[in-house]
């Protein structure tokens, strides 16, 4: 169960890094051209707080583990 938890946290800090660079693209595009495709940051910014709940959520999981 705990490596589970570990896979899980370094996915989740992957899809951080993922949204990052995913939202600084968007906002070079958005510069660069006047197309009026605006970035949604508020959803993006979104991805990355669920992203950074879940890697808290494994790791309260795995001091639980731990723990008993």
């Amino acid at each position: 169960h705990k490596i589970i938890l570990y896979v899980a946290i370094v996915l989740f800090s992957l899809y951080i890094s993922y949204d990052s660079i995913y939202i600084i693209k968007r906002t070079k595009t958005c510069n660069e051209s006047n197309v009026n495709k605006y970035p949604n940051y508020p959803m993006e910014s979104f991805q990355i707080f669920i992203d950074l709940y879940n890697i808290f959520a494994d790791l309260l999981q795995l001091q639980l583990l731990g723990n008993i």
